[in-house]
């Protein structure tokens, strides 16, 4: 079903789009609502259709680098005996 955005700036009742249980479409600025058909309303604006999601990439990802270790080297002390 599609879904419609509505872009209008106030509360808005439309008392002509009922549904079977007798309730009105009521939207706020910004709502998202789906309906059976296009209303033609303006300020019910048609949503794109969600597109499919993409194939994935014939690159696979490189594989993640070894975790590095401290390496094992004599170490000495820095401070110079006197």
């Amino acid at each position: 079903m599609p879904q419609f955005t509505y872009t209008g700036s106030e509360v808005k009742v439309y008392p002509t789009l009922s549904a079977a249980d007798g309730s009105t479409l009521v939207v706020k600025p910004g709502d998202v609502v789906t309906l059976d058909t296009d209303p033609n309303v303006p300020d019910l604006t048609a949503q794109a259709a969600t597109p499919a999601p993409k194939a994935a990439d014939a690159t696979p990802a490189p594989a993640p680098e070894a975790a590095q270790t401290v390496p094992e080297a004599p170490t000495t002390d820095a401070t110079p005996s006197a």
